[in-house]
């Protein structure tokens, strides 16, 4: 009964969002400090910034916890704010960032350096310094000499709300309040269509919602879409295999019983040509005349010995 009450006012929550929709809401009327640009493939926050917007990839937003964690598209976030130097991002000041307090921070320019030895850096995920030279140190906690930052020339140190490892794994993480902008700014406008997504994820049971609210049409609702995918694509992949499997055993059964046909039938055979030859059979006392009573031996093998002996047609 309470999963159903919570699924009757998510719809009516739904209803009324989908009727201000109706009503020619816009980002415009809302005054929103960022546009937030989705595709098929990722979704895009646009900060205006001069003289280029900064565009940063939504990789997670939770409209729950008000939280929203985003990264450089270009993999290399130290770069971007070292470029910007914090001030020109205006629009980041309406976020909180996860990691309480500030810090001070360092930036380096690391472009002679093509590896640091630190134990962040032997991970996959970690930043790659070739494609992104600019490195972002803590400046309390790294120890500059064990980090290989000797090597690096320091560019300047900056007191900021974002933690120094979050940066390194080109990672944002961030939260609002109700207080700091409209909550109509987070949804996603599709280009192609005109079409507003939310993608609400909820991190306390794991399961995912997608909204798809259309202008003047009911919202759809697709609960647990991507478990029930994935559930379908590894039923597939092990049905797949076990077809497999089956058939190379039916073809190697058959094989070996079409081999053993050939070969009776090739025994049938020559036990006819044998026949039809009619040999002569000789007994040992023949034999042992043959040979003269096994006096001449020629030589011995591993099937036995041979002897020298005289055919006489009588026989």
């Amino acid at each position: 009964m309470k999963g159903k009450g919570s699924l009757i006012t998510t719809l009516i929550v739904l209803l009324l969002l989908n009727k201000s929709l109706g009503n020619g809401l816009s980002d415009a009327s809302i005054g929103c400090p960022f546009k937030l640009n989705c595709t098929h493939n990722m979704n895009i926050l646009e900060l205006p910034t001069h003289p280029v917007p900064v565009k940063l990839m939504v990789t997670d937003i939770d409209y729950r916890f008000k939280s929203i964690d985003l990264s450089d598209t270009r993999n290399c976030l130290p770069q971007l704010l070292f470029d910007h130097n914090f001030s020109s991002i205006d629009s980041l000041k309406l976020f909180v960032s996860q990691f309480l307090g500030s810090t001070t921070i360092s930036f380096f320019d690391c472009s002679w350096v093509l590896h640091l030895r630190k134990n962040e850096q032997i991970y996959n995920s970690a930043q790659d310094m070739i494609s992104c030279p600019i490195y972002v140190a803590d400046s309390d906690l790294e120890n500059i000499v064990e980090s290989d930052l000797v090597y690096c020339i320091k560019l300047f140190d900056h007191v900021s709300s974002f933690d120094a490892s979050t940066i390194q794994y080109n990672r944002l993480s961030l939260t609002w309040s109700g207080t700091n902008f409209d909550i109509g700014c987070l949804k996603c406008e599709h280009k192609s269509k005109k079409k507003i997504t939310f993608v609400i994820l909820s991190s306390a049971d794991e399961t995912a919602m997608i909204f798809s609210c259309h202008f003047n049409f009911l919202c759809i609702i697709n609960m647990r879409f991507f478990r029930i995918l994935n559930v379908i694509h590894a039923c597939v992949i092990i049905g797949s295999t076990l077809l497999v499997l089956v058939l190379g055993a039916i073809v190697r059964i058959h094989r070996h019983f079409k081999m053993k046909g050939e070969d009776h039938e090739r025994i049938e055979n020559f036990l006819k040509d044998y026949k039809a030859l009619k040999p002569t059979r000789f007994s040992y006392a023949d034999i042992k005349r043959i040979t003269n009573k096994f006096k001449d031996k020629i030589g011995e093998g591993a099937q036995g010995a041979v002897y020298k002996g005289n055919y006489q047609v009588k026989f």
